[in-house]
């Protein structure tokens, strides 16, 4: 339920996206979606006629494409590009030296908590997806990489460090599933980080063309979500309702973010987030419909099974 909702949650994000980003004058119009459409659109017809290599690398074609037709279009803005330097090392501590005070404390300790909920479904899907089971080591030691990235972020000026959903899709879409590709990736992206203008390059992607691979990306851990339901006893009306209950929690900050805009806003961290909201509602009706009443309901279910 909590990975279905992750995948939800991230919706309002690629359709943002597909229609030009938040700061487009022209939000939605014709050209960013039909570039949004192209790029979607070549990731489904690789997936159809296409095998092996050219699969695993559908997202990247997709976004080429999209990337090259953007830039014939004039839709790239590199101007600020020739002002980059090649190479420039990140200064620890650059903001000054850090204060800590009990309400900013308290405040990100909701944050992280929260992040590790999220960070815990996505690692039991990729269990799922990769055919291994996640063990409780195995979550110890990837919440304690999240938390160690956070601790460190904050001395080389950025902010609270998170596991990003959209790769759960991605792994899901190319079907690429080894470690040392992520171990390669993490490299490009240290090396990034050194070149300014390579950073330049990747940031100039237009929003439309993320749009398009997102939709599909997001899509895919809905629907590892959904697949991952298919194993529960979901023909149970109270797992049903468990459920039903939960994505519709998790979809309120989505459809409607001012929903809970007068309560104190301590609890925003959990009220603006879906994600949140879904866990908490799932795992609150887990307790009450599974763990409470399991016995009883265990026994019930035996008595019906010896009566027929």
């Amino acid at each position: 339920t909590v990975i279905t909702s992750i995948g939800l949650s991230l919706f309002p994000v690629a359709v943002n996206w597909a229609g030009g980003g938040a700061g487009a004058t022209q939000f939605g119009s014709p050209i960013y979606l039909t570039i949004a459409a192209l790029v979607l659109g070549t990731i489904l017809l690789v997936h159809r006629f296409m095998r092996g290599f050219w699969v695993n690398i559908s997202v990247l074609i997709g976004m080429c494409l999209g990337y090259v037709l953007c830039g014939l279009l004039g839709m790239v803005d590199l101007s600020g590009m020739a002002q980059a330097p090649w190479l420039q090392f990140v200064t620890p501590l650059h903001f000054g030296m850090p204060k800590f005070e009990l309400a900013p404390i308290l405040s990100m300790c909701l944050v992280v908590v929260i992040i590790f909920v999220e960070s815990t479904g996505m690692f039991l899907a990729l269990g799922k997806i990769t055919g291994q089971e996640v063990c409780p080591r195995m979550l110890r030691r990837g919440l304690l990489c999240d938390a160690g990235a956070s601790f460190f972020a904050g001395f080389f000026n950025t902010f609270t460090h998170s596991s990003f959903a959209q790769n759960i899709g991605l792994v899901q879409m190319t079907g690429v599933r080894c470690r040392s590709v992520t171990i390669v990736a993490g490299g490009l992206l240290i090396v990034l980080s050194l070149l300014p203008k390579a950073a330049f390059l990747v940031a100039s992607i237009p929003p439309a063309v993320l749009g398009g691979a997102a939709i599909a990306m997001f899509g895919m851990v809905a629907a590892t979500g959904i697949k991952i339901l298919q194993e529960a006893d979901i023909g149970d009306r109270r797992n049903q309702l468990l459920v039903a209950v939960s994505i519709g929690m998790g979809l309120i900050p989505v459809v409607r973010p001012e929903f809970f805009a007068h309560l104190p806003v301590w609890m925003s961290p959990i009220t603006h987030s879906g994600i949140a909201m879904a866990t908490l509602s799932a795992l609150t009706l887990n307790l009450l419909f599974n763990i409470l009443g399991g016995a009883e309901r265990a026994a019930i279910n035996d008595c019906q099974a010896h009566t027929h």
